[in-house]
């Protein structure tokens, strides 16, 4: 038995005026996809010899690009902090029903509420954060000078669990070029400690060895 999801944007979208609000520029966008996703034949429910899938990339979302006032609350009937969450409780909806996959940047460090950014990671199927070197300390340090920035692994897909899956993760890395953005893992040069260098003689003048000797035993060579 098959159960049909109702893909109406009426089902996913409150009323006016009715909290949570979801403001005027994500009606639009959610609109803009529904109408995509049923001209361009990407719904389950539609029957095609050929099947290809829609890619939706969204830049910048939740900025005051976007009519939003980066999670905190407003009280002059403005986007309010749920607004965010319910476009993407409404944007899984669709693309449940459709063959369909969305990137979305968010950039969280205008928002100051570590716990609404979290709740933001949840309705996320995978979440991947940059770390940029511009401005910072490492941006000067020569292990990472190969490197612009690094890739934090937050959470990847789960299936059929509530929680994510837990995995060790390796460090990687990003590269910018002209026309590429290459991804690697962090390779750090190996450092030698302070006991091997003492006993091994490394920055003092004193120690040397050679094949000669200025003693006149036997055993030189």
């Amino acid at each position: 038995m098959q159960h049909k999801i109702n893909t109406n944007l009426k089902y996913f979208l409150p009323k006016s005026g009715s909290p949570p609000y979801i403001n005027q520029h994500y009606q639009k966008l959610l609109a803009s996809i529904r109408d995509k996703i049923k001209d361009g034949g990407y719904s389950t429910t539609q029957q095609r010899e050929k099947r290809s899938i829609l890619r939706i990339a969204i830049q910048s979302l939740g900025s005051p690009l976007w009519g939003e006032n980066c999670g905190a609350s407003s009280d002059e009937g403005g986007a309010s902090g749920f607004s965010l969450t319910m476009f993407l409780i409404a944007l899984r909806g669709l693309l449940r029903s459709a063959f369909a996959t969305a990137l979305i940047t968010i950039p969280t460090h205008l928002f100051q509420d570590k716990a609404f950014i979290q709740r933001v990671e949840r309705l996320c199927d995978t979440v991947v954060r940059l770390e940029s070197f511009a401005g910072s300390e490492k941006e000067k340090n020569p292990v990472f000078k190969d490197y612009h920035g690094l890739i934090h692994v937050v959470q990847i897909p789960r299936l059929n669990s509530l929680i994510p899956a837990q995995q060790e993760m390796p460090d990687l890395a990003f590269k910018l070029r002209r026309k590429k953005f290459t991804i690697e893992k962090l390779h750090l040069p190996p450092e030698l400690s302070q006991s091997f260098s003492e006993s091994s003689g490394i920055g003092d003048g004193s120690k040397s060895f050679g094949c000669s000797t200025s003693s006149t035993s036997k055993l030189a060579f």
